[in-house]
């Protein structure tokens, strides 16, 4: 039976180039590469060692260092040789959909993607649950970035102007395009399977979430809420006038943002998807604080009549880095058990 395995005598700096077909039948094989004879367990142990230490290295730019970029590359390059496996796939598609900032959305990629995935693998699989896994995630992280990036346009749940309107009702269009997709792909599983009940749940349950976003689609997002703006009143103050409901209400916006640098007016942050930044925050700070320790441990030695006060400093240094550290660790295992929550194939 053929499968893959991982030559580790070939001498190219690529380690892509070390992938190659073995006949796990057979105890040796020669590596059509470098000519090596190689126990065929040993390639085979060594080729899910690779792939495991990539879809590892993937992982912690999700879900760590908050590198959406890299974590895609990562995934994308386990798929250019394992091309149906199941980790890479989503893991892909979870990093460009992470990739999305306030303006420039990237769901519509995510949902040409999702329809090159579904025709070249999941329309052929037997496994749905894969497909159902990766839908869910999608699905959760479209509703997740609305929900965020409302936050970021919004005081006190009143957009801060005109364009922040139509921005999120742009977004909301965006995510009801992948939404529908998913929603005909189940249709075809269901097509295939109509005894399938878990399927016919699932569809429902998209069904609901359009259902959903289309009250708040750009044709009805005003006629809905009632925004009406007006210019401010007044900069100083930064009032401004909207009508909601009929009602006309006046908000003091304090820190006045927009999309664009404008004079006098905060221009609203970009990135959306930002927790694990946090961690290298914490890191960085526990680093400098262990540093200023040790250089008000050596000051204490140095200069004998400081010594008393170089110790509290080195003493509160060291106990500001442990802290650092502590926090660090625990935010780091929130994330990752989130993550693992998304990742994971669940049976709800």
């Amino acid at each position: 039976m053929k499968q893959k395995g991982y030559c580790p005598s070939c001498k190219s700096k690529d380690p892509i180039d070390h992938v190659i077909e073995v006949d796990s039948n057979e105890k040796y094989f020669i590596c059509p590469n470098c000519g090596g004879k190689i126990l065929t367990s040993t390639a085979v142990k060594e080729y899910k060692f690779y792939v495991r230490s990539l879809l590892r290295n993937a992982g912690r730019y999700l879900s760590i260092r908050n590198n959406y970029l890299k974590s895609y590359v990562a995934y994308a390059r386990v798929i250019e040789f394992d091309h149906e496996n199941p980790y890479a796939l989503s893991g892909r598609l979870v990093s460009l959909a992470m990739m999305s900032t306030v303006r420039e959305g990237r769901f519509d990629e995510v949902r040409e993607l999702l329809i090159v995935d579904f025709n070249r693998i999941y329309r052929k699989s037997l496994n749905e649950s894969e497909y159902i896994n990766i839908s869910r995630r999608l699905l959760l992280l479209s509703n997740q970035y609305l929900k965020l990036l409302y936050k970021r346009l919004t005081f006190k749940n009143v957009f801060y102007d005109s364009d922040c309107i139509k921005l999120f009702t742009k977004r909301i269009d965006e995510s009801i395009k992948l939404e529908k997709t998913i929603l005909s792909q189940y249709e075809y599983l269901l097509d295939r399977h109509p005894e399938n009940l878990f399927l016919k749940e699932e569809k429902e349950r998209v069904s609901a979430v359009i259902q959903n976003n289309e009250k708040m689609s750009k044709s009805k997002f005003t006629e809905q809420h009632g925004y009406t703006f007006k210019a401010m009143k007044d900069e100083k103050t930064g009032i401004i006038t909207c009508v909601s409901d009929g009602v006309t209400r006046e908000t003091n916006v304090k820190s006045k943002k927009s999309l664009s640098q404008e004079s006098g007016i905060h221009k609203i942050k970009d990135k959306i998807f930002t927790r694990g930044a946090f961690i290298s925050v914490a890191y960085t700070v526990s680093s400098f604080s262990l540093v200023l320790a040790l250089a008000a441990l050596i000051l204490s030695f140095i200069f004998p009549t400081f010594k008393l006060i170089s110790w509290i400093f080195a003493i509160v240094f060291l106990l500001g880095s442990i802290a650092m550290i502590v926090i660090a660790i625990v935010y780091r295992k929130k994330v990752s058990k989130e993550l693992a929550h998304l990742s994971q194939i669940t049976s709800e």
